[in-house]
Order: C-alpha cells, then structure tokens, then sequence
C-alpha cells in the first residue's frame, strides 16, 4: 500500500502498531512469569484451566499434579537461599525434560514456593504415571550433573477433573494424593 500511496505515512503507522503489540505481549509475559523458574505463574494457572475446561473431552481427560519438594526448608536452612533457588530451577527443568514431546497437552506452573501443577489432558491416568517417572528419572540425573551436596527429590500428587470442578477443589483433591505420597516417603 506504501508503493500505491505514498503520500500516506503507513510506515510509520505500521511500526508503531508492531512496537505496541510486542510492548503488550512482553508486559502479558511480566505477570504470567515466574522470573525464577520462567514457568506460569498462578495468573496463568487460572486462565489456563478455564480454557481447558472449556474445551476437555471424554477422550482426553484434564488431570491436576501438584509437586512438593521433600525437605526443602532444610535445603534452604543448612546451604542457603541461593542453592534453595537452584533446587527449585532444577525442579522445573526437570519437568519441563519429562513433558518434552507430549505438545501442548501438558501446562507447568510455579504454584508458590517450593510447590509446582502440572495440567496434562491425556488418555489415561498410564500417560501421567509415566510424566511422573520421568520427573522422578529426570531430577535425579539432573541433581547428579549438578553434584548437588544433598538429595532432591519431589513427591506428587495427581487428581482428575470431572463434573464442572473448580481449580480449587482439584488442588484440594491432588493436595491429600500427595500428602499421602510424602506420607509413604517419611
């Protein structure tokens, strides 16, 4: 169009159009970030589950897993802050190995502290029970590549959401999976 009419200034529209755009998607990025681990943020977490809920099939259930470092206050207490935020970058790199391949079916979140949800659609509660052995695989060998000084390792709890359920009443129902998981690890 600029070549047909010159005298209009569409550059200059066109970038400014492009700049603004990028400036929202980097604002959009700030808040649904965890700078630490560059997973979503709960913000995202929220927004997320809607849209799944919106669109989850009998086919491919939606499953909630809810991740807890094991003795993470002690981590923090006996090395420090710092390691304690290497710990947490490793836990996330190792869900993010594990899921590798399986597309969009599969959404990581930083819940809060040292606890992470996965959202999976999958057909079967064997898909979620192979992403959890691979965390399990995958943070162990990324602790080794580390020569971490301790020993870091997750429990998991898993819950399926069915009927209409709120984000809140799934946590709850992966929250006592896994408390009977770090129940079964003491």
């Amino acid at each position: 169009l600029q070549f047909i009419y010159p005298h209009l200034p569409l550059a200059c529209a066109t970038l400014s159009l492009a700049t603004l755009i990028m400036y929202l998607n980097w604002i959009d990025e700030m808040i649904s970030v965890d700078p630490l681990t560059k997973l979503n943020n709960r913000k995202r977490l929220n927004y997320n589950y809607k849209m799944y809920m919106q669109n989850v099939s009998d086919d491919s259930p939606l499953y909630l897993m809810i991740i807890d470092a094991n003795k993470f206050k002690g981590i923090n207490d006996t090395y420090g802050h710092i390691e304690g935020d290497a710990a947490l970058v490793r836990i996330a790199d190792a869900m993010r190995l594990s899921s590798n391949g399986m597309g969009k079916r599969v959404n990581i979140t930083r819940y809060g502290g040292d606890e992470f949800v996965i959202l999976i659609q999958a057909e079967s509660i064997n898909i979620v029970n192979e992403l959890i052995r691979r965390i399990h695989d995958n943070l162990t060998d990324l602790n080794i590549e580390a020569a971490s000084p301790y020993e870091l390792t997750v429990s998991i709890g898993v819950a399926k959401a069915e009927g209409g359920i709120s984000l809140k009443e799934l946590i709850e129902k992966a929250d006592e999976q896994l408390y009977e998981a770090k129940k079964n690890r003491a």
